[in-house]
């Protein structure tokens, strides 16, 4: 089982290599919903970007967020397109938590956590 999730995660940091730095430090990708999903996942209004891998073990994953769930909002903000997502990324203050409002599963959640700079 540890072996396989080793494996797991090398593969998921090769993935990751080609993204954003800051995508990297918080262990997840993204997309944005389109009608169809967010159809099937129950999203009103197709608004989020929905969480298309995590890196198992990472800080994303670590926090609770987890493949499959929708980004509504960061650090209070609505989040609507990737552009919003790089914009309240970019704009997170050091030293603090980025606070993450998730769908999943029809039941919202709040999720917190750090960012090593």
């Amino acid at each position: 089982m540890q072996t396989n999730l080793r494996v797991k995660r090398r593969a998921a940091e090769k993935e990751a290599i080609g993204l954003p730095k800051m995508l990297r430090k918080l262990g997840l990708a993204v997309r944005e919903l389109d009608a169809n999903l967010a159809a099937r996942l129950d999203v009103k209004g197709a608004c989020g970007l929905y969480v298309a891998w995590t890196i198992p073990a990472g800080g994303a994953e670590n926090a609770g967020i987890l493949w499959g769930d929708v980004i509504l909002e960061i650090n209070y903000t609505l989040i609507r397109t990737l552009g919003e997502f790089e914009k309240a990324l970019a704009s997170h203050t050091r030293g603090t938590p980025l606070r993450f409002l998730l769908q999943r599963a029809g039941t919202l959640r709040f999720v917190e956590f750090w960012v090593n700079e």
